[in-house]
Order: structure tokens, then C-alpha cells, then sequence
């Protein structure tokens, strides 16, 4: 059990004899682990502040919530660095979180201690970057890497809570898709038309198979069967033994290694793979892009440079349309054709139902004639 006592009254040289000498009070207990625990103590400067610290602590040990006080005092600078090199992220979302903490995040909150950040901070983590002119769409992105820190110190028990608990930060934006706002087939000819011939397969694979660029840069002929496409892997830039960032293959996203998806191949792209491979060929392992000049595999970073380029040169610069309008071109045109979103869902590798249905589910045909005309024939049953 924590004992609560004075130094003053045990000192071996002139102890103090004072009933109420007004000096501080110390608790003492051991972490959990009996006997073999560390021994700690806290000073306070009341008896009752010692005691009902002691008492706390005596409590979270037997609760199984005992958090050692020290943890909470690591520099936020520092924990966000340790946390950060341990992540297995690719290279795009590593540099995006990287420049969210060191820009915006540490010069507010890094000098803090873990324990010591309490939700007005996050707040003022978040006012700092709006003020600063980002969008509240991007300032709530830059937070993401800070949640998972904070969530990470309250599982590894630095922390008691996190301090996004309370914090009072505006609701994420819609995530839905404005489907007026997307290319048509004409315009995703026309990209692929401006691209040099070897990347020109690449903007009928997105819009009309719905590949995430990295995913395009991963195709393989073996891969291809009569109307669908089996996707097994994608491109990622990583960390070779000489510490140089160079394209590798990797799994897909929310996916492990070896894992798929089966996605529709339409007869246009199914035809314009044919043209490229005979004209191209492939690379190792029946690779479909190659780099132009490398010849080895092709990372996201040149296709997306060519797919800008070729969308300015054909007067489109104004929509900003990226690689991944394409893919929301296959998700709209697919349920505007009644396709059920669950298939969608699954084509489209999303995680969870849930997130095509945020981004998408406004372009279901609405069934609320058919819903009342189902319901009469039940209950005019009943009449």
C-alpha cells in the first residue's frame, strides 16, 4: 500500500518537531509487480493531495490502468519522430505525414510533453493551420497522423487518454463526389491520346476498371482473363538496401500479401491492352509499364506528371482532373448503370462499404417509387 509521511519529521540530523511545520508531503508505492515493482514517490503540498494520489494509484494498479508517470513526460517532438520511423506506410503517405507534423504540428505542440497535451491544444494545433489559409478539409487530413500518435500512447499506456477526446474540431466535409464535375469518354480519349503511346493504356485502365494509379503501375498480362482482370499488386516507391527510394511491388492497399480483387475489364480497354502489348510487349513478370528511360518498373510519380501534362495540352487544366477522377468516372457510370454498390464496393478495393457509400451513394437510382409501390401490394393485402 502507498504510504503518505513528511522527510522533514524522518531526517536523521535535527528531525523537525513542528506538529505543523508546513513542510511538503511525499507518497510512496510501487509500480504494479509486487515486490519486484519500482518503488516511486511523489511530492506534495498537502497530506491530502499525497494521500488521494496514493489511493489513485493503489486503484489503477488493481484496475490494470497503472500509467508510469515518466512515459507522459516524453517530448511530443520526440515520441512523433519514434512513432513515425516505426510505420509501415508507403512513400507518398510517409512524406504527407512527415510534412503535416513538421510543419504544421511540432512548432505548436512538439515542445509539449505527451501527458501534458490536453484538447485546446489540438484545437489551437487546428486554428494555426486555417489561419495559415488550408482549407478545413486539409487542415482535418494533417490531423490524422496525430490522432494515430495520440492513440498509440494511450494503448502503450503513456498516456491516460487522448487528448482528441473533447477536443471540439469541425465535422469532416462531405466526401461525396460531384458526378457533373467528372470527365466523360471523350475527355479520358483525349488524355490518353496527349500521353506518350507507352502510358497511353494507363487512363482507360482507371476509368474503365477503376485502378488507383499505384495499381496501374502494378498491372501484369498474366493478370488479364477474358472480362476481368485479377488485381494482385501495385507499385510503391520503398527503401532498397542502399537506403534509395526506388519503385518496388507491394501489396495492395487494406490488403496482405497475396490477396486480390477480381474487377471487369470492358471490351474498349480489353482491346487497347491487346494494342499495347503488341506494340510494347512486357516487362518482367509480364509487367505491362515499363519506364521510358529506366526500362524497369514504372512508379506513380512520371505517369501522374504525363497525365497532368496531357490534360492541360488538351484545354482541361481548369477541371484539375487527377488520375483518381478516373476512377470516380467507373464507380459513377457503374451504379448509373444499376450495378448493386456492393460490387462496386469490391471492384474498387474500399475497405469498408461504408466509404463508398460516402463517396458514392448519392448516385444510387433513387427507388422510392418502386419502394412505395412494393409496400401498397404487401398491405393493400390487409385492406
Amino acid at each position: 500500500m502507498a504510504t503518505v509521511f513528511q522527510k522533514c519529521k524522518r531526517a536523521t540530523e535535527d528531525p523537525c518537531a513542528k506538529a505543523r511545520c508546513g513542510h511538503a508531503w511525499t507518497v510512496r508505492y510501487r509500480e504494479p509487480g509486487g515486490r519486484a515493482g519500482r518503488q516511486r514517490e511523489k511530492t506534495f503540498p498537502t497530506k491530502k493531495e499525497a494521500g488521494d494520489y496514493g489511493v489513485k494509484m493503489e486503484n489503477d494498479k488493481r484496475a490494470g490502468v497503472y500509467i508510469d508517470p515518466d512515459k507522459g513526460r516524453t517530448p511530443v517532438k520526440v515520441y512523433a519522430k519514434e512513432w513515425l520511423a516505426r510505420q509501415q506506410i508507403g512513400v507518398r503517405t510517409y512524406e504527407g505525414y512527415d510534412t503535416a507534423l513538421r510543419l504544421h504540428v511540432l512548432p505548436v505542440i512538439g515542445s509539449k510533453t505527451m501527458a501534458g497535451v490536453h484538447s485546446d491544444d489540438i484545437e489551437d494545433v487546428f486554428t494555426s493551420m486555417t489561419k495559415g489559409g488550408l482549407a478545413v478539409s486539409t487542415a482535418l487530413t494533417r490531423l490524422i497522423p496525430v490522432r494515430s500518435i495520440f492513440h498509440h500512447a494511450v494503448v502503450r499506456r503513456v498516456i491516460v487518454e487522448s487528448p482528441f477526446r473533447g477536443a471540439d474540431l469541425p465535422a469532416m466535409p462531405s466526401a461525396a463526389v460531384d458526378e457533373t464535375q467528372l470527365p466523360g469518354a471523350a475527355e479520358i480519349d483525349a488524355v490518353s491520346r496527349g500521353m506518350p503511346a507507352e502510358y497511353a493504356l494507363a487512363p482507360w485502365l482507371m476509368a474503365g476498371c477503376g485502378l488507383r494509379i499505384g495499381e496501374v503501375c502494378g498491372v501484369a498480362e498474366p493478370h488479364f482473363r477474358p472480362g476481368v482482370l485479377r488485381v494482385r499488386q501495385q507499385v510503391q516507391r520503398r527503401k532498397d538496401k542502399e537506403g534509395l527510394l526506388r519503385p518496388a511491388l507491394v501489396p495492395l492497399k487494406h490488403r496482405q500479401a497475396g490477396e486480390w480483387r477480381d474487377v471487369p475489364v470492358p471490351e474498349v480497354v480489353a482491346d487497347r491492352l491487346q494494342w499495347h502489348v503488341r506494340r510494347f510487349g512486357t516487362g518482367a513478370d509480364g509487367v505491362i509499364f515499363r519506364g521510358i528511360r529506366s526500362r524497369g518498373l514504372l512508379s506513380e510519380n512520371p505517369l501522374r506528371d504525363a497525365f497532368t501534362k496531357s490534360r492541360n495540352a488538351a484545354g482541361y487544366g481548369e477541371r484539375g482532373w487527377t488520375p483518381h477522377d478516373f476512377r470516380h468516372f467507373f464507380a459513377s457510370a457503374s451504379l448509373a448503370a444499376g450495378l448493386p454498390i456492393l460490387d462496386v464496393s469490391r471492384w474498387l478495393g474500399h475497405k469498408s462499404i461504408t466509404t463508398t457509400v460516402d463517396i458514392y451513394g448519392h448516385l444510387l437510382p433513387d427507388s422510392t417509387e418502386r419502394g412505395a409501390r412494393a409496400l401498397h401490394g404487401v398491405l393493400s393485402l390487409a385492406a
